[in-house]
């Protein structure tokens, strides 16, 4: 390459701040859209990123930032951030201040991403593989290039959906790789970056397994055959694939993708003929993008044409490359598929047959062949600059129309939904999302959601969330009939579905029914042994007055969540029933501190401080838990005990008399 057509700061500074501009126009309509989807167990409900300390060991169970170090160490430096800025961190998906950094976030990583991309681009054009009109030309093909690429309403998925940073990050450091690969030429330094960043984007996502091998087909393609010899650079970047072995290895990325599962590898690599030129299809014409494609595969004769198209552009990708002049169009090739393999070929990704936010990076390789196609078109027709330049202005602000108005629906989780609903109608996540969304407004909708989710057991008769959801709505009005009746639909055509039988455990309990709900409360604690099911386990053994296997229960609940405070009250609770006041006094105390507004706890302390003997804190217990609001007849009955236990005969009878008053039905 001549070194003396190095970009001048001016220009880099200009070209960064035209892309910051066109990116923030493009995508900022989404930036205090609410979490959403994926976001609950990556963000909101993710324990490991509440400090940067822990971040670096993200959750398992196929969340967007399982097996993905630097994805929630990103997530992490966003709460710092906010932290820094004032704005708390909660469990709450409608929290719009708190998202905001996350979007700009998303955005810069974009931007940056596109300035590398132009890098790559316009290196490429200069280190002499090309005649010299193109060379001149470079900055602007690439320039014009990258910048289709920024806005392209495909795009909006992986920017404004704040969960896929994964797909940001790894296109980043993929893209960062090959540049600092190109740079390295001038200096060895630059060699030690490649491995370097190599190394974060095999933290970031698994798409990066492919980069050693594009770094090869770059130089294959674009450098003089006399310079070629970097042994050492390629050996040490196909090294640093040994990390994203070792995290799938290590199964943290869970269940969601591999060849054990019900989806078979040749049923899931016919959808993706029908897929991928989907995807081909909307970089032409973004009419009929989808925020979620389900999980319904799609086969016959789309996927078959579809296949036998992708067959031969991979046939012709591998004839480039043994035609001289041709190898740059096998390199495009060789990126686009390359980029998709991971995602879209024959490993079975069960959560979702397709995804627009694949091809975020593949994209670039379309976009190449078209400005270039342009370009030798102008040539060809002797036609100015300026015509290239105003065609390739009109397109842009065509897709950044279509871009704005796709990034506003992220910010009314109605209205995105309910485009999903009208892209895939017979798509059952979708409709759930959407009734999902009715229910998180304020006040909520509820009888639309339910006619949503009805909508969509009719068009997905297998998608069990709707059901589950279906009785969550039946059980929260009392409808504890029909609540059961969906969930016991859902188990006999998905048995092994942890939410329904989670969700039907609690609805049986809720029925009063402790004896049915045994089953599957014991199913459930088995499987997810945390605070919230060994609680609920725990609970229905007392209402089987199994109080001895219910206190083994509760004492492991309250050693696995030093939060669950009803876990420390049942479990006070059965050991003062068992007369072991003395025993429960430790576990009233944590209750107390977790929740100091609990007349019932009060209580419970009180009859405890009477079970050990302490007559003045029983006293004084019992006045706290009687001034507790609301007044509560069990609080008053609990407090009338142990009145009688110290001898207060005076103030048992007291409290007796007003347990009776609040609660007249109760022997």
């Amino acid at each position: 390459m001549d070194e003396g057509r190095i970009l001048s700061t001016g220009k880099r500074w200009r070209l960064a701040i035209a892309y910051l501009a066109i990116a923030f126009l493009a995508f900022g309509p989404a930036l205090r859209a609410p979490f959403d989807f994926d976001d609950r167990e990556a963000i909101t409900e993710n324990a490991t990123i509440r400090q940067l300390s822990t971040a670096l060991d993200p959750p398992g169970g196929g969340t967007a930032a399982s097996g993905r170090p630097l994805v929630n160490f990103s997530f992490a430096a966003n709460i710092a951030l906010n932290r820094l800025l004032g704005v708390r961190h909660t469990a709450n998906f409608d929290a719009p201040n708190e998202t905001v950094s996350f979007h700009v976030v998303n955005v810069l990583l974009h931007v940056i991403t596109a300035l590398l991309l132009f890098g790559v681009s316009r290196r490429a054009l200069l280190f002499g593989a090309f005649s010299p009109e193109w060379e001149q030309a470079a900055e602007r093909i690439a320039a014009v290039t990258v910048a289709l690429w920024l806005v392209h309403p495909l795009q909006t998925e992986a920017v404004d959906y704040v969960s896929q940073r994964s797909e940001l990050l790894v296109s980043l450091f993929y893209v960062a790789t090959v540049y600092a690969a190109t740079r390295a030429w001038e200096s060895s330094r630059w060699s030690v970056a490649a491995v370097a960043l190599s190394v974060l984007g095999m933290l970031s996502k698994e798409v990066m397994i492919s980069v050693p091998l594009m770094v090869v087909l770059y130089d294959r393609a674009f450098v003089p055959a006399s310079s070629r010899s970097r042994v050492k650079l390629y050996v040490a970047l196909l090294a640093t694939c040994g990390v994203s072995v070792w995290l799938v290895a290590s199964g943290a990325r869970g269940d969601t993708a591999g060849f054990n599962g019900s989806v078979k590898w040749y049923e899931y690599l016919e959808t993706q003929g029908w897929a991928i030129p989907h995807y081909v299809r909307l970089a032409f014409l973004p009419v009929g993008l989808t925020f979620d494609y389900g999980q319904v595969l799609v086969r016959g004769t789309p996927a078959v044409v579809g296949l036998a198209g992708l067959s031969i552009a991979a046939l012709f990708t591998l004839y480039a490359w043994t035609r001289k002049g041709w190898e740059w169009i096998g390199f495009l090739g060789a990126w686009f598929f390359l980029l998709l393999a991971p995602s879209s070929s024959i490993m079975p990704i069960r959560t979702e047959v397709a995804a627009e936010r694949r091809v975020y990076l593949a994209l670039g390789a379309v976009a190449v062949l078209v400005v270039a196609a342009a370009e030798y078109l102008r040539r060809r027709q002797k036609l100015r600059t300026w015509a290239f330049v105003s065609a390739a202005v009109a397109v842009g602000v065509a897709l950044l129309v279509v871009s704005m108005r796709r990034s506003t629906l992220y910010s009314d989780l109605v209205l995105r939904w309910r485009d999903g609903v009208s892209a895939t109608p017979a798509n059952g996540r979708a409709y759930d999302n959407l009734a999902s969304a009715l229910l998180r407004v304020n006040p909520p909708r509820i009888a639309e959601a339910d006619s949503v989710l009805h909508e969509g057991m009719n068009a997905d008769t297998m998608f069990v969330p709707l059901w589950v959801r279906g009785a969550s709505i039946a059980q929260s009005q009392n409808n504890l009939v029909d609540a059961a009746e969906l969930l016991e639909y859902a188990i006999r055509h998905h048995p092994g579905d942890v939410a329904a039988m989670d969700r039907y455990g609690d609805v049986l309990l809720a029925a009063k029914r402790p004896d049915l709900a045994l089953k599957w409360t014991n199913r459930i604690a088995e499987f997810r042994p945390d605070g919230t099911t060994l609680t609920r386990l725990g609970l229905n053994y007392l209402m089987l007055r199994q109080v001895d296997s219910a206190i083994i229960v509760l004492k492991r609940a309250a050693g696995a969540d030093p939060s669950q405070v009803n876990a420390r009250r049942y479990l006070a609770g059965a050991l003062v029933e068992q007369q072991r006041g003395p025993e429960a006094l430790p576990f009233i105390r944590e209750a107390i501190a977790l929740d100091p507004s609990s007349g019932s706890t009060y209580a419970l302390l009180s009859l405890a401080f009477a079970q050990t003997g302490v007559a003045d804190s029983a006293v004084d217990a019992a006045r706290t838990a009687t001034a507790k609001p609301p007044p509560s007849g069990v609080v008053y009955m609990f407090a009338s005990r142990a009145m009688r236990l110290v001898k207060r005969n005076d103030l048992a009878d007291q409290y007796l008399r007003e347990a009776e008053r609040l609660n007249t039905a109760s022997p």
